[in-house]
């Protein structure tokens, strides 16, 4: 669950968060599942906001969002990689209409609290009743705190920039010898990271354009960021020597 302090209005929209048209599509399957589990938990008077995000390197899947300035409703947003599995789609967005769910019926109270910037538990009492509701219709484990290995996302097709760093800079000579690369990543070259990127090509790093979501786990590259460093013979570090080895670096741009 978290709040945020955009505004959002009273009627059903397709509030798209970035450049989403692409994913307009979408929106009779998003609203035949919101009219679903409106109809389970019963709060058929008051439909969120849907929105599709596509976050590289996201850790989440689907998120509910009170505005403090129109709690008449709620905007849920899902991220665009799981669209096209039917079964995680469902699942995620079953869960966010919980969260809607304990919005839309917060007492006096919590909404005093809401206002003084007390939040609830993310997934506390509220949400297992809530979510016991759901899964006594949809079957035990339905709807979940977290996402487990079932939930399928599809693979990522963006390029992004890694930056492959030598951990001789970073960590003693001892570690370097079995873990001798590090990287960071960003989707673009801004002022703030260019010097980070700068420094790390001068020492002798690379910086190449791929799309393997593997590496959208570790840090972005910031100004004066860490670096992630896999553990030794793990499938990232593998994979990154064998790109620092064969991959032609490019120049920012």
């Amino acid at each position: 669950m978290a709040l945020s302090k955009k505004i959002v209005g009273d009627k059903v929209v397709w509030a798209a968060r970035r450049s989403t048209g692409r994913f307009e599509s979408y929106l009779p399957v998003l609203n035949e599942l919101v009219d679903k589990y409106e109809a389970i938990l019963g709060c058929e008077h008051v439909r969120p906001h849907l929105s599709v995000a596509d976050n590289l390197g996201s850790d989440w899947l689907g998120i509910t969002e009170l505005s403090l300035r129109d709690m008449t409703t709620t905007t849920i947003t899902v991220q665009a990689s799981i669209l096209d599995d039917p079964v995680t789609l469902e699942r995620v967005i079953a869960h966010e209409m919980v969260h809607h769910w304990e919005f839309m019926n917060m007492d006096a109270a919590d909404l005093v609290r809401l206002k003084m910037g007390i939040k609830p538990p993310s997934h506390g009492e509220s949400f297992h009743r809530g979510a016991a509701i759901v899964n006594a219709v949809m079957g035990e484990g339905f709807v979940t705190v977290a996402s487990d290995k079932t939930y399928v996302r599809r693979k990522n097709t963006r390029p992004f920039y890694l930056l492959i760093v030598p951990t001789r800079h970073y960590v003693g000579i001892r570690n370097s010898q079995t873990m001798p690369f590090g990287y960071a990543w960003a989707v673009r070259i801004t002022p703030q990271n260019r010097e980070k990127i700068d420094s790390v090509l001068a020492e002798g790093g690379k910086l190449v354009r791929i799309t393997d979501d593997r590496f959208t786990s570790g840090v972005k590259i910031e100004r004066w960021g860490k670096i992630t460093v896999p553990e030794p013979g793990s499938e990232q570090a593998v994979e990154l020597a064998r790109l620092f080895e064969t991959e032609p670096g490019i120049t920012p741009p």
